[in-house]
């Protein structure tokens, strides 16, 4: 893919160039409202303690805090088991990709900070994000918690996900 133009903006901005290197980024943005009520033995836990869950584990939770912030598209791209939630938008013309990382024009960058390698005969397919992403799973108690941090990340820095504020240079 050919990009007429290309930004980035966020966690995209040099933070992290692999994964591994996003997820250990992320993994220092904590949730401020973080409390897990459950003991050791419980099968259940609050898993939003800090905000590399919503690059792989509840993505779909941040594609659906986007959309009702800004009401980007959802879809998914899967490829066997792995899967990816994430928004797209379309700027001056081109497509961008949206997900906890912030707004690229890249395509290759968008797939190249993802667990999963989706870069060959992954399956995109548009998300009804408001059906896929319930706050009642059985399999997340803390489904609403989850969704209220996504909501305070990108209130905290709007400048990351709003692509109707962006002022590029081209």
């Amino acid at each position: 893919m050919t990009d007429h133009i290309y930004f980035h903006t966020g966690y995209h901005t040099g933070v992290a160039e692999t994964y591994r290197d996003m997820d250990k980024c992320l993994s220092k943005i904590s949730n401020p409202q973080f409390v897990d009520l459950e003991d050791d033995s419980s099968e259940f836990h609050n898993v939003y303690e800090d905000a590399s869950i919503f690059l792989q584990g509840s993505c779909q939770l941040f594609s659906l805090a986007l959309h009702k912030e800004f009401g980007y598209d959802a879809f998914e791209i899967r490829k066997g088991t792995s899967c990816h939630f994430f928004c797209q938008a379309t700027y001056q013309g081109a497509p961008v990709y949206i997900d906890v990382r912030g707004v690229t024009t890249s395509w290759e960058e968008f797939l190249s900070g993802l667990l999963g390698d989706f870069h060959d005969q992954a399956e995109i397919t548009s998300q009804d994000i408001e059906e896929t992403a319930k706050l009642d799973d059985p399999d997340d108690l803390y489904a609403a918690d989850g969704l209220v941090f996504a909501k305070h990340l990108i209130h905290e820095h709007p400048e990351y996900y709003d692509i109707s504020n962006l002022q590029m240079n081209e």
